[in-house]
């Protein structure tokens, strides 16, 4: 069973291919554009807690206090 580490980072991980997809829609423009918006609008929360997680983690690495 993955620890807490492991599954928000696995959390992260996947929020960051969402809003990847999300800008690629957009910038497709079009009703492209309209998808790539509504995806991020529909995902926004995970979004900004994938991305808190990541620097928390991120964080703590460099002061050594993160778990691996």
């Amino acid at each position: 069973m993955p620890d807490l580490y492991e599954a928000e980072m696995r959390h992260a991980r996947h929020y960051l291919k969402v809003l990847s997809r999300a800008d690629d829609l957009y910038q497709q423009g079009g009703d492209s554009a309209r998808g790539g918006l509504d995806l991020f609008e529909r995902e926004l929360e995970n979004i900004r807690i994938g991305q808190a997680k990541a620097a928390h983690y991120a964080q703590a690495d460099e002061t050594g206090l993160c778990c691996n």
